[in-house]
């Protein structure tokens, strides 16, 4: 360390000019990286790399769905959607949004409108009759609702309840909060093409708002991408730098302040705090530049070591102004220390640097040591940010020991020259309140020790039993305002509407699925949906699209007059002779099949049954393929062919939301386990999995990581002690402070019921 030191020392002393020189190079160089900085926000680097994300990334690049779907969620202040007003609104939206910038994106599919809303049962009778909802008072349109809604089989209500608030009597048509459903065609857009969704999504919105809707009734528009708009994330990370480096600024001048003493002006003084505050700030910004500029290098573009920026790392700015002023101010106070007391400027910056640098050096060793053991951490996003953090703790420790002292020295060397260095002026920062302030906290060491350890001893296993009762939480929301509208649209969704209308599960099996005994295993693996809790079901049947529930939708139709079903819904059919087949769960679908020749063929050469299962030599492979070719679309979005056969999935509508998604993930593994005893895997997943995964990992790892970091400074600790004074134990008691500050800490987010999160 002390050759470090002595190195640093010697290049400022000998030529100032050349390190500044470097340092506004690579400055440079580093912030033409820094200009082409990505930054990833939702899911992206929090997912750990596991079973789960990796099906869901294999279900997006196989099957991709093709439609968007977003809701509209609708409330009346008189607690009643089912009005004359409440049919307004739904048909004012229902106009406004085929009228904005994505209204040529929206989709519509045989059976469903491309703009549901909650009067669908009445709307589809209506329009049957020619009948006008429009001229119907409140009780004629509550009647007309009751009477379409008794119309729909019970098996096609599972389609129409969710369109309501829980709690809600649809069958009476009573309820305060309703949704409209609309369907974008996304399939021509790249999958990674964020911004395109985005905009199509925003102009809904826009529309939305823009709609005129009677007075009682509002409407906000949602869809889970417009949860992660980079920029919202960006301008509140914008916000806390600036109100962190307002504070800096006030601290910085508070402690650089210089009052003359006999040998310079105010001005002149005012000028010395200036220049310092500016000085240490100019350097903060360049090590934040630094930072930034290798951490586009050592990103995926470049050396791909850590991914783009998140949320998590776009924090460092932050903790880099605060770890920059505590090297500032060490270095700028010693350094006055040593000129006020009659030094050299030259020999003020060699002790300055030669004492205080060496215990900067340490700090910054053990403090890069402790953020590199988040290479430990599960989550990819703390990975990235504990490489990140570190290189940000070296480069604030370069700039402040060299660029900082540099222009001091050239800055005094000349007003030494000029005789106007105010040294005695210097030495009146040396005199200020804080510092007789945290002197006298040391009477309670000198004069009452042992009720001073026993005090904080008390406080510290406090602190552990805090730590034993603290929640671990997460959400990927908790990276957005608190203030946001959109987030208390999503809240009402999830408590209102259990998830939301939307909430598709996919279980993705990785296997060849067109063999007999995965084909029939999926089927028995769909009765078993029936069971689960949290899965949508419609007539005792699982809302869950398949392979074989395309082939029961292809082979029984619905009838006409069925109202309009949402995104994914499956009446699940099985083929029949037109007098009603059965499908699992029971439910019934009369008339004639209409499948194309060839798909009919391949389903008699199957023996495909009215149960929708195959003979044991059926050749499936065979009988998908005329399925893809029939209906590319419906099908394509559950069966891909790939060069081992054919890949498959389920997406099982769901309303666990977040906090039932590891409960259902494990009820649905239960559910497909005959295609795992097939010799498929299958494996749940969504955003809200991934998110209870993350819940898991961070619950298993919190306290090993602090414990590896704890460890790792402390051993760093007692090998320096024992090289340098062979006093090893120093290393332990320099630590303990930092784990019974943890403790305290722990103790204070328990009593004040901050749950433990990335």
């Amino acid at each position: 360390m002390n050759r470090i030191v002595r190195a640093i020392a010697a290049a400022v002393l000998r030529a100032p000019w050349t390190v500044i020189g470097i340092v506004i190079v690579l400055t440079l160089v580093l912030g033409y990286f820094n200009s082409q900085q990505q930054q990833v926000t939702g899911n992206e680097g929090f997912s750990p790399d596991n079973a789960e994300l990796t099906a869901l990334e294999r279900s997006n690049e196989l099957f991709g769905g093709t439609d968007t779907v977003m809701q509209v969620v609708v409330e009346s202040s008189t607690g009643d959607v089912f009005t004359a007003e409440g049919y307004e609104a739904a048909t004012t939206l229902r106009g406004a949004i085929r009228d904005s910038d994505a209204g040529d994106r929206l989709a519509a599919q045989p059976g469903r409108d491309n703009v549901i809303t909650w009067f669908a049962p009445a709307e589809q009778v209506a329009g049957a009759q020619g009948i006008d909802l429009s001229s119907f008072d409140d009780q004629q349109l509550k009647e007309f609702y009751r009477q379409a809604y008794q119309s729909v089989p019970e098996e096609q209500r599972g389609f129409i309840d969710p369109l309501v608030a829980e709690g809600a009597d649809v069958a009476r048509a009573e309820g305060g909060k309703a949704l409209v459903l609309l369907f974008l065609d996304t399939a021509d857009i790249e999958s990674d093409d964020f911004e395109a969704v985005t905009e199509l999504q925003t102009s809904v919105v826009e529309a939305v708002n823009a709609a005129e809707l009677p007075e009682d009734i509002s409407a906000d528009a949602f869809a889970f991408g417009l949860l992660f708009d980079q920029q919202d994330v960006a301008t509140e990370i914008a916000r806390l730098f600036a109100i962190a480096a307002l504070i800096i600024l006030v601290v910085l001048t508070f402690v650089y302040a210089v009052r003359p003493r006999g040998d310079g002006s105010w001005l002149a003084a005012v000028r010395r705090t200036a220049a310092d505050v500016a000085i240490t700030l100019g350097a903060i910004v360049i090590a934040i530049t630094w930072t930034n500029g290798i951490g586009v290098l050592l990103g995926p573009d470049y050396l791909d070591v850590i991914g783009y920026f998140n949320p998590i790392t776009q924090i460092i700015p932050i903790l880099l102004i605060g770890l920059g002023v505590d090297y500032a101010i060490h270095l700028n106070s010693r350094y006055r220390e040593e000129v006020s007391a009659g030094d050299a400027v030259g020999e003020g910056v060699r002790t300055s640097l030669t004492t205080v640098g060496v215990a900067l050096v340490l700090a910054t060793i053990t403090t890069f040591v402790g953020f590199m053991t988040n290479l430990t951490n599960p989550l990819p996003a703390l990975r990235d940010f504990g490489i990140l953090a570190s290189v940000g703790i070296v480069a604030a420790f370069l700039v402040l020991m060299t660029f900082v002292l540099a222009i001091r020295l050239l800055l005094d060397r000349r007003a030494d020259r000029g005789d106007r260095l105010p040294r005695r002026s210097l030495d009146s920062t040396q005199n200020k309140a804080l510092p007789t302030l945290m002197s006298r906290t040391a009477v309670l060491a000198e004069r009452t020790p042992y009720v001073t350890l026993g005090v904080t001893v008390l406080l510290a296993a406090l602190g552990g039993y805090g730590l034993t009762q603290l929640k671990t939480e997460f959400s990927f929301t908790d990276f957005i305002a608190e203030d946001e509208p959109i987030l208390e649209t999503f809240e009402t969704l999830q408590d209102d509407f259990g998830g939301g209308f939307g909430e598709t599960t996919s279980v993705v099996l990785d296997g060849d699925v067109a063999t007999p005994e995965a084909h029939n295993a999926m089927v028995d693996a769909l009765e078993n949906l029936s069971d689960v809790d949290n899965v949508r079901t419609a007539g005792g049947s699982a809302l869950a699209t398949m392979p074989p529930t395309i082939l029961g939708q292809l082979l029984a139709p619905p009838p006409d007059g069925r109202p309009p079903q949402g995104a994914g819904e499956d009446a699940t059919q099985a083929p029949g002779d037109g007098e009603g087949a059965q499908a699992p769960g029971g439910a019934s679908a009369p008339g004639t099949p209409a499948a194309p020749p060839e798909l009919l063929q391949a389903v008699q050469a199957a023996g495909l049954g009215r149960d929708l299962r195959v003979s044991d030599d059926a050749d499936v492979a065979a009988l998908y393929e005329a399925l893809l070719d029939a209906a590319p679309d419906e099908a394509g979005a559950v069966l891909a062919r790939t060069d081992d056969g054919f890949a498959g999935q389920a997406q099982v509508q769901t309303s666990a939301g977040e906090q039932g998604a590891g409960a259902l993930a494990g009820a649905l593994a239960e559910a497909f386990a005959p295609v795992t005893d097939a010799g498929l895997e299958a494996t749940p997943t969504s955003d809200a999995i991934i998110s209870d995964v993350v819940v898991q990992e961070i619950q298993d790892a919190q306290v090993q990581s602090l414990v590896i970091t704890v460890l790792a400074a402390m051993i760093l600790l007692i090998i320096v002690f024992w090289v340098r004074m062979r006093r090893p134990f120093l290393g332990v008691l320099t630590v303990l402070p930092v784990g019974l500050v943890l403790l305290w800490t722990f103790g204070l987010m328990a009593a004040l019921g901050i749950a433990f999160s990335p």
